[in-house]
């Protein structure tokens, strides 16, 4: 009995230490899987905290915040968008004010909810604007990955748009263009990646969520509805082959087209809302055109970098070219002196006398001459570079044939971009293209703002025939201009916006000099906020007694004030007041400048 007990407890204490190891080993593999789980989680927020398209959006939102972009008085034209995001966010409804041609749509309702949630001030309803500039710019960049850019070129040609001169300040106001070009990027993403799609069930998911977030997203700007009424319609006919494409490309057109037909009626019954005619003008002679070279110039100059100088042929063609422009010039001279004299003053950089210019930015209305922040012979030396790069260009399109093709083994071959063709990104952005030029030559003026999806369009072509032609890797000098061009934005958006502030202080010195608001003319953003607040709304009238050449062009258009004094960037036109000059201090040469207390007659 006592051998048979002894052997049971020693049979129970075997079984219990199997148990403990059993459930050791059950405790081990879970520990293994948590810790399987932790490093995977770990893993994805280092790849997330280091992919390239949240670097680009960081540095939009780090280039913003440089740029010092406080300030309590209109930009440009987003004085009135503003005015209606805060009617919005008072009332609940959507007022206009006699100045927006644009809809609005989700930006004004995205502006009232940040001036909700911070309370009315400019800077909380352009702030709304700063993250939309940071989507695009993520946007942007997976987007060039996906049509077949390298990581490495897919960044560049992000910044290239993003931290430009040209759009850097639109992304620090409340202006439309940044959220419109948002929706026609949303837009070719879904085309794209319908026509990447593994199935035709995603294809037509794809189709769906490009056109319904097209025909929403173009409440903000009426042209961006091009991606719906265009490109979608150019996507189903690339995917045609596809089931259901077809079918449900149809009915998605069709509803769209209800839907922007319903939004235009709306729009258009709204008092003091704004409709422009399809066909205001021909704008084809345009020098601003120019600056889409000047624009792209950070792109372009690697064909400059990459340009095969060796090869006999390629030096026999530059030159040729070269003596050939010289020749033209000179007739031009000899022939027609004076008309060399008016054209050649539009050859220089920045070319365009809107809002990028010799003076830095123009988003401001102050009579009176500012002095230039571009020295004729940096405008020279940036004038001959574009011209070069432009003409590498041509010269490498022109011997593409020459040109020997990186074979596929160097191509990338991650990028979920490889399987969309040249022919099929012609299919879909060349009927848009079209159109956008015809719509934007056709308005009662051009603004280089309206180049925002044109240039996209050309970045996409020309780095694919570079990636595929010339390099893999666009060079060191690209990513040099780009810094360049970086940092003048945000140094001349800093000093645009230090003059705007200076205004206000020199404003606010005359209020509280007892002076009334409507006595001061303060600036064309400054002016129309205080009409607005008189009447509700802005209409051109007579303008007033002044002599003409001492009046500025928006003085029709405020009746409601009647200045004794007015702020100048120069002691021009008008006496100077009892009210000393505002200094202010620029980062661009020159560095100490002032706003003006003109007394009016």
């Amino acid at each position: 009995m006592l051998g048979i007990d002894f052997r049971v407890s020693v049979t129970g204490v075997e079984e219990r230490l199997r148990g403990k190891r059993r459930l050791s080993n059950a405790a081990g593999q879970r520990t293994k899987r948590e810790l399987h789980r932790v490093d995977f989680a770990f893993s994805r927020i280092r790849q997330i905290a280091m992919h390239p398209a949240l670097w680009c959006a960081l540095l939009v939102l780090l280039c913003a915040l440089a740029s010092r972009p406080a300030l309590e008085m209109g930009l440009d034209d987003d004085f009135s968008y503003i005015w209606t995001a805060k009617a919005l966010a008072d009332t609940g409804h959507v007022v206009y004010n006699g100045w927006a041609t644009a809809m609005l749509g989700w930006q004004v309702y995205l502006g009232a909810l940040f001036i909700k949630l911070f309370g009315f001030s400019f800077t909380a309803a352009r702030a709304s604007i700063v993250l939309v500039g940071m989507a695009t710019a993520a946007l942007l960049q997976r987007l060039f990955v996906r049509v077949g850019l390298t990581e490495w070129n897919a960044t560049w040609a992000t910044l290239t748009l993003s931290l430009s001169p040209l759009v850097l300040p639109l992304t620090v106001s409340f202006m439309t263009d940044v959220p419109g070009f948002l929706v026609i990027l949303a837009c070719f993403y879904g085309c794209v990646r319908a026509v990447q799609a593994p199935s035709d069930q995603a294809a037509v998911r794809w189709l769906i969520f490009a056109a319904l977030s097209n025909a929403v997203g173009g409440t903000v700007r009426q042209i961006a509805w091009l991606g719906v009424l265009v490109m979608v319609p150019c996507t189903v006919w690339a995917i045609r082959r596809r089931r259901g494409a077809l079918l449900a490309g149809t009915v998605l057109c069709a509803l769209s087209a209800i839907f922007i037909g319903a939004c235009m009626y709306w729009f258009k019954r709204q008092p003091y809302s704004v409709s422009e005619p399809l066909f205001a003008g021909i704008h084809f002679r345009s020098h601003k055109y120019q600056a889409i070279l000047l624009f792209l110039l950070p792109m372009l100059i690697a064909f400059i970098a990459r340009y095969p100088i060796r090869e006999r042929w390629a030096r026999i063609q530059a030159g040729g070219v070269i003596v050939a422009i010289g020749v033209v010039a000179g007739l031009w001279v000899a022939i027609w002196p004076r008309e060399f004299h008016i054209g050649s003053q539009f050859l220089l950089a920045p070319f365009a006398d809107g809002e990028v210019t010799a003076k830095g930015f123009e988003l401001g209305g102050f009579p009176g001459d500012r002095p230039d922040v571009l020295s004729i012979s940096v405008r020279w030396a940036l004038s001959v570079l574009t011209y070069s790069a432009f003409l590498a260009l041509l010269l490498s399109l022109a011997n593409a044939s020459r040109l020997q093709k990186l074979p596929a083994a160097q191509l990338p071959k991650a990028g979920p971009g490889e399987e969309i063709s040249s022919q099929t990104l012609l299919t879909v952005l060349g009927p848009f293209t079209a159109a956008y030029l015809l719509l934007m030559v056709t308005r009662a003026a051009v603004f280089e703002r309206y180049f925002l999806p044109l240039l996209f369009v050309l970045l996409v072509f020309l780095l694919r025939f570079y990636q595929s032609r010339i390099a893999l890797r666009l060079p060191a000098l690209t990513c040099a201009f780009v810094a360049v061009f970086g940092v003048y934005g945000v140094m001349a958006l800093h000093d645009v916006l230090a003059a705007s502030r200076a205004a206000l202080e020199a404003a606010d010195e005359l209020r509280t000099a007892g002076i009334p608001r409507t006595e001061i003319r303060a600036g064309f953003q400054y002016d129309a906020w205080t009409q607005i607040e008189q009447t509700g709304y802005l209409l051109p009238k007579q303008p007033w007694h002044t002599p003409a050449e001492c009046v500025s062009w928006w003085d029709k258009y405020t009746p409601a004030i009647h200045g004794r004094y007015q702020l100048s960037y120069s002691p021009s036109c008008f006496p100077e007041s009892e009210f000393s000059p505002v200094e202010y201090g620029t980062w661009l040469a020159p560095h100490h400048q002032r706003i003006y207390i003109l007394r009016l007659p």
